[in-house]
C-alpha cells in the first residue's frame, strides 16, 4: 500500500521544484531571449490492491519552453527588414541633407554661374562682370569637387561598416556552432535544454539584425543556418565566414565573398535583410547612381559652356577659349576604365567621351574572349553592340541603336584573352572638372 509519507513528500518536492523554475523565470525576466518555462506534472504508477489502484503521489516529467516557432521566425524576418530598412535610411538621409542643402548642393552654385553669365552677356565690355563668371566658374567647380569627395567619404564609411558588420556576423556564427553542439549532447537524453536553446534564439536574432538569414532545424536539436541564395552560414557545429575584400572590378567598391573551407565565392549580389543588406542596396540603388549622375552633369555643363564660349569672340577679337578643362585628357580617360585584378595582362584602356547628352548613368561591363569584345550595360544587364573602328576605337550601341556617348581606347599592350575591365563613362566627372580660364578678356 502507497506510503502517505512519501506521497506528501512527492507532492513537496514537486512543488519545490515549482517554486525554482518560477524563481528562474522572475530572475531571468530582463535577461535577453529568456522564454518563460514551466514544469509539467503526472501522477507516478499507482499500487494495485484489493481494493482497486491506489495513487502513489506526484512527479514531475517535463520543464518547457512557452515558446513559439511561428512568432520567433517573424520576429527573426522583421528584425532583419528593420535593420535593412534603418542603415537604408540613415545613409540616404546624409545623402538628402548634402544634396538639398543651400550651403552644401550644386543647385545654388549652378544658379550663381548663370547668374553671372547673363549679367555679362548684357555688357560684355564689363570687365568686373567678366571676371564674377570665372570666379563663379571656379566655384561651381569646387562644388562639384566637393560634392564628389563627400560621396566618395561615404562610399569608404560603407567599405568600413561592411567589414564591421561582417565580423559581427562571424563571431555570431561561431556562437551559434557552439552552442548547436552543446545543444545536441545536452538533447541525447530526451530532453531539451531550455536556457541552451534561449541563447541560440536569441544568437540567431541578432545575426538576422546583421544580414538575412533562413533557418532550417535538425533532428538533433541543431540548427543549420542559410544566408544570400543558399549559402550554409552554420551546418551543425561547422561555421563559414564572410569577408569583405576590394572588388575586383572597382578597388574602391568592397565585395562580400562566403568562405568555406578553402573555396571563396562572391555572394554581394545575393545578400538580402540585414544592416549588411541595406548597406549594398543603398549603394547600389542610390550612392553608385547618385555619383555617376552627378559626373553626367559636370561633364555636360564642362561640355556646354566650353562649346558655346568657343563659338563667340573675345575681347581681342579671338575664339574664345574653353572655361573648363578638357575631360578627354590621356590621364582622366584611362582613369575610367578599372581593370580587374585577375586579369593576365597589364592593359589599361582609355575611356573617351565623345557625346555628354548620349551618356547614361549606367557603368559597364567590358570583356575580350581574344577575338572580340563583349560589353554589357550594368544598370539593367542588356548586352550592347560593339563597333571596331578601322584604328581600334571601339563605339557602344545598344539595342535600339542609340549611341552611349563614349568611345574605348584599348590600347598597348592590348588586352588577352578572358580579361576583363568596368567602364565608368561618368564617375569621376565631378571630381575631374575644374576651371582654367584666368583671363577676363580671353572669355
Amino acid at each position: 500500500m502507497a506510503d502517505l509519507l512519501n506521497i506528501g513528500l512527492s507532492g513537496l518536492s514537486a512543488s519545490k521544484t515549482q517554486l525554482s523554475i518560477t524563481g528562474h523565470n522572475i530572475t531571468n525576466v530582463n535577461t535577453p531571449g529568456f522564454s518563460r518555462q514551466n514544469a509539467s506534472q503526472a501522477t507516478t504508477s499507482p499500487q494495485f490492491s484489493g481494493a482497486g489502484y491506489i495513487g502513489s503521489g506526484t512527479t514531475l516529467v517535463d520543464v518547457r519552453r512557452t515558446y513559439s516557432e511561428f512568432l520567433t521566425n517573424q520576429v527573426r524576418s522583421s528584425t532583419a527588414l528593420n535593420s535593412d530598412v534603418a542603415a537604408y535610411k540613415s545613409q540616404i538621409d546624409q545623402l538628402d541633407s548634402l544634396l538639398a542643402g543651400s550651403t552644401t548642393g550644386i543647385t545654388p552654385s549652378l544658379q550663381s554661374f548663370f547668374s553671372a553669365l547673363q549679367t555679362a552677356a548684357e555688357d560684355p565690355a564689363n570687365i568686373p562682370a567678366r571676371q564674377l563668371v570665372l570666379a563663379e566658374a571656379e566655384g561651381l567647380a569646387r562644388r562639384f569637387n566637393t560634392v564628389y569627395d563627400r560621396l566618395s567619404e561615404q562610399n569608404s564609411f560603407t567599405n568600413k561598416q561592411m567589414a564591421a558588420v561582417t565580423d559581427q556576423v562571424n563571431r555570431l556564427a561561431g556562437s551559434i556552432g557552439s552552442l548547436n553542439e552543446a545543444i545536441a549532447v545536452a538533447s541525447a537524453n530526451g530532453k531539451q535544454p531550455n536556457d541552451l536553446l534561449d541563447a541560440r534564439d536569441e544568437a540567431v536574432r541578432q545575426l538576422s539584425s546583421y544580414i538575412g538569414v533562413t533557418v532550417v532545424p535538425q533532428d538533433d536539436s541543431s540548427f543549420n543556418i542559410f544566408i544570400g541564395s543558399g549559402q550554409p552560414l552554420v551546418v551543425g557545429s561547422s561555421v563559414a565566414r564572410l569577408e569583405v575584400v576590394p572588388g575586383q572590378g572597382d578597388p574602391n567598391r568592397h565585395e562580400v565573398q562566403f568562405i568555406s573551407g578553402g573555396s571563396r565565392q562572391g555572394i554581394t549580389s545575393q545578400i538580402t535583410g540585414g544592416e549588411l543588406g541595406g548597406l549594398i542596396r543603398y549603394r547600389e540603388e542610390v550612392l553608385d547612381s547618385t555619383m555617376n549622375s552627378l559626373g553626367r552633369l559636370a561633364l555636360a555643363v564642362s561640355d556646354q559652356i566650353n562649346s558655346q564660349l568657343g563659338q563667340g569672340l573675345d575681347l581681342k577679337g579671338q575664339v574664345g577659349s574653353a572655361l573648363f578643362g578638357d575631360y578627354n585628357d590621356p590621364a582622366l580617360a584611362k582613369l575610367r576604365v578599372n581593370a580587374f585584378s585577375g586579369n593576365s595582362s597589364s592593359a589599361q584602356p582609355a575611356l573617351n567621351v565623345t557625346d555628354t547628352s548620349q551618356l547614361t548613368t549606367s557603368d559597364y561591363l567590358m570583356e575580350y574572349d581574344g577575338t572580340s569584345y563583349k560589353v554589357r550595360r550594368l544598370s539593367d544587364n542588356q548586352p550592347m553592340t560593339v563597333i571596331a573602328a578601322a584604328d581600334g576605337t571601339l563605339s557602344i550601341i545598344d539595342k535600339n541603336g542609340r549611341d552611349q556617348g563614349f568611345q574605348i581606347v584599348p590600347g598597348t599592350p592590348a588586352p588577352a584573352a578572358g580579361d576583363k575591365f568596368t567602364l565608368q563613362p561618368t564617375r569621376r566627372g565631378a571630381t575631374d572638372i575644374s576651371a582654367i580660364l584666368d583671363q577676363a578678356d580671353q572669355l
